[in-house]
């Protein structure tokens, strides 16, 4: 019974709704705006990344290829060659594993990191280490030997076979 009268409540509102919007003159709500203002086509997002790809500046006429002039132009612009670099510049990790990193003209770095790709655990096959959990069905391995740690947890029975069918 109570969800009758919430469902009716909901409809009344709805209805409602669209009553009094209906009963609005359609002068007051359209969009009289010309051109495209706040919009760009798609070309026109292509010359400007073009345009401040090569040190322009885009405004309303167009690219203009003077240098941008530095508000400090005692700070130093490097060119970003690596993830270090990305994040030193201020850019954010995207929360992934590894990490990345992409900066404001699209480029895109991926942490390196020094730990093995592979887990020792799994000699026969390549398993990525903990601590990324996987399961034997998001792995396409089965029957393979497991030595020492089972970070996984492949080897449910300790008979040092993981993913057993």
């Amino acid at each position: 019974m109570k969800s009758i009268i919430i469902i009716g409540i909901l409809l009344a509102g709805i209805v409602g709704s669209i009553a009094i919007f209906a009963s609005i003159d359609s002068e007051t709500w359209q969009d009289k705006r010309t051109g495209t203002i706040g919009v760009s086509s798609p070309d026109e997002i292509d010359e400007k990344i073009n345009c401040m790809s090569k040190g322009g500046v885009w405004d309303v006429g167009g690219c203009n290829p003077k240098p941008v002039e530095l508000e400090n132009p005692d700070v130093q612009v490097q060119s970003i060659n690596n993830f270090e670099g990305c994040i030193a510049a201020g850019n954010p990790a995207m929360e992934s594993y590894p990490r990345q990193c992409r900066t404001m003209d699209g480029q895109h770095f991926v942490e390196i990191l020094d730990e093995p790709s592979c887990d020792e655990s799994y000699p026969d096959v390549c398993i990525t280490p903990y601590p990324i959990d996987l399961d034997c069905d998001e792995i396409s391995y089965s029957n393979f030997r497991v030595i020492g740690d089972d970070p996984h947890g492949f080897d449910a029975d300790n008979d040092g076979i993981g993913c057993e069918n």
